[in-house]
């Protein structure tokens, strides 16, 4: 980690603050007084990075931008007020980068932080969420479950094609349907394609799902930079950004009538989202026979086993138990008890004011902003670990003795509570880079190598 000090009259892009790569974790503190109302640092990117950016301001109402070599706008967080601004990113690649860092009222300073890891391997995810039938598919038999649709879903992912199962007799169905593969890291964009059909003994019928082109599947690219989707018809006119659930539908209309077949198009409605993720090399050790326990949106008890494995509390307010082995424990949404057990734990509490203990091992608890606070129970200097999300690093941080507890915070953001735990024996040895990727289409924490 390398401070950086802000050079002099840094308000435009020729004479934007050199940074340097942002792998060696670069921080800086700044200022935004009086008429002063925007910095620029550049930085420099020398492989496909995952990282991400954070500004915390003291007194001053600052906005972040992010902007590739040619001057393109590709993120932002313009939140109101002076709350802390971030921007995480799943790919940048090789090349140099712009931020600007502007104000909207307010004087005061602030502390840049930026942090990258290169990326080893991508893939691109397609979930359809929900099919609805919007006419009569099948008419064969009447006033009876046979007249229902036969649909089954098409995916394309950069050339590679899936279909679904067919869903029998159902004109809505929530099929959850994923698909997954691993695509180019070094690529600017990337195409994929999703339909639906109604399966038929002779010819099966097409779900028209765009409003615009009736019979067509609905064609997009994916930027991995800007991290968005945009179609390459009329289903959607705006880009998405990833995760967000994109729906469309068509009307139906005739394509191939004939004495023989009358294959149609059908009126379709399709809610359905597109997900990115990058992986750095980790030391995670998870693979497709690890077990993974997934709670509901509802308060519950999940217990995993005597091996490592993943528990994810989802909704609600849990209560988690590891067990034995290497797990991962994620509570979700919600007021959450966490605890590993025996093993090495990594303990990401996630959304909420949740307790986490260890137990036996070296464990580590993951420290993100905007989750709410964590009371970590146990945590033993020298065996254990806090975890930082990819933004943040540890010279940024405000470490304060409060009783007989540590409070760890940033800007006016209070992350964690260390019980009974000397301010004074935590530094920068005691944090860990954590990258949140996403396993069977669960985003879970692991340790970066």
């Amino acid at each position: 980690m390398a401070e950086v000090i802000e050079t002099p009259d840094n308000n435009t892009f020729a004479t934007a603050t050199n940074l340097g790569n942002i792998r060696n974790s670069p921080f800086v503190r700044g200022d935004l007084f009086g008429t002063d109302s925007a910095d620029f640092f550049k930085f420099q990117v020398d492989r496909a990075t995952k990282g991400g950016i954070a500004v915390v301001p003291q007194g001053v109402d600052t906005n972040l931008v992010l902007f590739n070599s040619s001057g393109q706008q590709i993120r932002n967080s313009l939140k109101p007020g002076t709350a802390i601004e971030s921007i995480a990113f799943d790919n940048l690649l090789a090349g140099e980068y712009t931020l600007l860092v502007s104000k909207s009222t307010g004087s005061g300073s602030y502390t840049l932080s930026a942090n990258g890891r290169a990326i080893t391997r991508a893939q691109m995810s397609v979930t359809v969420d929900r099919l609805t039938a919007l006419e009569r598919y099948d008419t064969k038999v009447p006033f009876t479950n046979f007249d229902r649709a036969d649909f089954y879903i098409e995916t394309n992912i950069e050339g590679r094609r899936k279909n679904s199962r067919v869903f029998g007799n159902d004109n809505d169905i929530n099929p959850n349907f994923t698909v997954t593969q691993e695509v180019d890291i070094n690529k600017l964009l990337l195409f994929a394609s999703i339909g639906a059909k109604d399966e038929d003994p002779d010819t099966d019928d097409i779900a028209d799902i765009d409003p615009g082109v009736p019979g067509n599947d609905i064609p997009f690219d994916f930027d991995p930079i800007k991290g968005e989707a945009k179609a390459r018809g009329f289903a959607f006119t705006s880009p998405f950004p990833e995760g967000q659930i994109i729906t469309s539908e068509g009307n139906g209309d005739v394509l191939f009538p004939t004495p023989i077949f009358n294959t149609r198009n059908k009126g379709a409605r399709i809610s359905f989202r597109i997900n990115y993720d990058t992986f750095t090399s980790s030391t995670s050790s998870f693979s497709n026979s690890t077990p993974l326990i997934v709670g509901t949106n509802a308060s519950q008890d999940l217990t995993g086993q005597n091996r490592g494995g993943i528990l994810c509390g989802e909704g609600g307010n849990d209560n988690l138990s590891g067990m034995g082995g290497n797990d991962a424990l994620c509570g979700g949404t919600g007021n959450d008890k966490l605890n590993g057990g025996t093993g090495n734990d990594i303990s990401f509490g996630g959304l909420g004011r949740d307790t986490h203990t260890g137990g036996a091992g070296r464990d580590t608890f993951v420290l993100t902003l905007n989750d709410g606070v964590d009371v970590i129970k146990d945590f033993q200097k020298g065996r254990d670990k806090l975890g930082l999300s990819i933004e943040l690093n540890s010279e940024i941080l405000d470490i304060v003795q409060q009783g007989k507890n540590t409070v760890i915070g940033v800007g006016g953001e209070r992350l964690a509570i260390l019980s009974n735990v000397k301010a004074n024996q935590i530094n920068a040895a005691d944090f860990v880079t954590v990258d949140l990727s996403r396993f069977k289409g669960i985003e879970v924490p692991t340790l970066v190598a």
